[in-house]
């Protein structure tokens, strides 16, 4: 059977998932903690434009102490996916 190989980004991408994974609960890290929202922006390269926006409330039993969020990319035709 052919094992498919992974370039660097996509290996670092594996190992940064499996740190999100690995990592403890909010509620287990931080007990005191009662809420916690994340309000992420992404602005385009050349400054200004906002390109996106993200706010998060965090369920903070099931949520792991390690965020990660992946950079918006632009494809082609000019749209941004997240």
């Amino acid at each position: 059977m052919h094992q498919q190989r992974f370039g660097a980004r996509a290996e670092y991408r594996q190992l940064e998932d499996q740190r999100v994974k690995d990592s403890a609960s909010l509620a287990e890290k931080f007990r005191k903690l009662k809420s916690l929202t994340v309000d992420l922006a992404y602005y385009s390269s050349e400054g200004g434009a906002k390109s996106s926006q993200i706010k998060y409330t965090v369920n903070l039993a099931n949520a792991r102490s390690v965020f990660r969020f992946s950079c918006p990319t632009t494809n082609a035709s000019g749209e941004i996916s997240i």
